[in-house]
């Protein structure tokens, strides 16, 4: 839905790769910073499961905390930047998932996870959106005029 009303770049930031913690760990890291480096260039970049998701799954499925590395990241981020959370329902993500990698118990330790490190991000412009807040998921284009709206009301000035 974004890439219809600007040039917007979609990166889905996925499970770091290595042989072991450590290079798993690098190997993100270095995601990240390449991706930071593009933003700050103005690229105009969506990023799927970026910073934060890291936070959240590093300790649970890869064995590692990179919390502190998170907020040194999040400094190098320019102040124009965004951080919109998507949360929805524990039920409703319960459903949504298979069970392969994320399994229904993980579910309710995940979103408060994604809460915690919501809370505990230096990013200053930042919100969190329930998406079935309205008793129905969002369509894209109310998602898209929820962020636009928020991005109007934040500009730095």
């Amino acid at each position: 839905e974004f890439r219809k009303h600007g040039n917007y770049i979609v990166r889905k930031c996925s499970q770091p790769k290595g042989e072991t913690k450590d290079e798993q760990k690098t190997n993100a890291i270095a995601e990240y910073n390449r991706g930071i480096i593009d933003l700050n260039n103005g690229d105009q970049i969506i990023f799927d499961r970026f910073l934060l998701g890291e936070a959240v799954y590093s300790p649970i499925f890869r064995g590692y905390k990179s919390e502190d590395d998170i907020r040194t990241l999040e400094e190098k981020i320019g102040a124009n930047t965004l951080l919109v959370v998507m949360t929805a329902d524990v039920k409703l993500l319960e459903e949504r998932y298979d069970g392969i990698f994320i399994r229904p118990e993980h579910i309710p330790r995940l979103v408060a996870s994604y809460h915690e490190q919501f809370n505990l991000s230096c990013m200053k412009r930042k919100m969190m959106l329930t998406v079935d807040e309205l008793g129905r998921p969002y369509t894209p284009e109310e998602l898209y005029n929820i962020v636009i709206e928020f991005d109007r009301q934040t500009q730095p000035r």
